[in-house]
């Protein structure tokens, strides 16, 4: 018994006439009589009462046009689920998020535009910090990441999300705390709470150039677990920080975000993903990052 058995034989259960089933089905009539005659004789039993005016399904037929229907589609569903996994159009991602850079509004907008264009699809979420989930990237345990931009040495491709500026983290009683802007080298001698440098090397190192540029080294101070935990370090009293902008969003109690005067270069929230991944969803998902970047570009002009 195969599919083709399956669909003539229910082409004539339909018709209950073997002649307008061959039309049907676009083939001759003698090819479908021989078809039905070796379904038969596989199961042992008659399908069909044969007579002049056409053909009534017997009660082995009856059964099998119930099951044979079934089978037919999940047939079809099989071939439309390998259709559309073929195209991207479902599946499953296995996607982490820098704790770091969760915050930023861009990643929100782009996994709501690739959500709607792909509702089939299947996210499956994880938050680290970015050396462990580039590292999680290139051993395969996740398909991508979003993550603060790592070095140029990390083996995997980057696609760009977003660039955001450095805010100061500073406590309400601060001398500085009620300038909309304050200059580094007013700061030297505030302990300076920065995250481990291994969660998030590139900002870590961002941070420190910020200082150096403006005359001196910072005086390091309390670290705190992650970048999210800052501003709290900072209302407790334990100093002053420096975070991504997007992370103002945790509203600590009496602390305020100044800019930062002079020297800042942004940093960048990009995508990793394996070297040329020809995996359809991970192509379908840069290509959702490429064009959230560039109407997120085009909103700030």
């Amino acid at each position: 018994m195969d599919i083709r058995q399956l669909r003539y034989f229910l082409a004539v259960a339909e018709t209950l006439h073997f002649t307008r089933a061959a039309e049907h089905l676009g083939i001759a009539q003698p090819p479908l009589s021989q078809q039905i005659r070796k379904l038969e004789g596989e199961i042992g039993a008659p399908l069909f009462h044969r007579f002049s005016r056409g053909v009534e399904l017997t009660e082995a037929g009856k059964r099998l046009q119930i099951d044979a229907q079934h089978v037919m589609d999940a047939a079809e569903q099989a071939l439309t689920n390998a259709q559309r996994a073929a195209r991207g159009i479902s599946g499953r991602v296995r996607l982490g998020f820098a704790s770091s850079a969760v915050f930023h509004a861009s990643i929100a907008t782009t996994l709501r535009a690739f959500r709607a264009r792909y509702p089939q699809v299947e996210l499956a979420p994880h938050e680290s910090d970015s050396p462990s989930l580039i590292e999680a990237v290139r051993e395969s345990r996740l398909d991508a990441a979003f993550v603060r931009l790592p070095p140029e040495d990390a083996g995997l491709d980057f696609t760009l999300v977003a660039e955001e500026a450095l805010r100061l983290v500073l406590p309400e009683g601060h001398a500085q705390a009620a300038k909309k802007a304050v200059d580094p080298a007013d700061l030297r001698d505030d302990p300076l709470i920065t995250a481990p440098p291994w969660t998030s090397p590139a900002l870590y190192e961002l941070i420190l150039g910020v200082f150096r540029h403006s005359g001196g080294e910072p005086l390091l101070s309390q670290q705190a677990p992650q970048v999210p935990s800052c501003p709290n370090l900072v209302a407790s009293g334990f100093g002053i920080s420096l975070i991504p902008e997007s992370v103002c969003q945790v509203r600590s109690e009496g602390v305020v975000y100044p800019r930062i005067k002079g020297y800042s270069p942004p940093i960048s929230i990009v995508l990793a993903t394996r070297h040329n991944d020809q995996t359809p969803t991970i192509k379908n998902l840069i290509e959702v990052v490429k064009r959230s970047a560039v109407e997120g570009a085009e909103a700030t002009l």
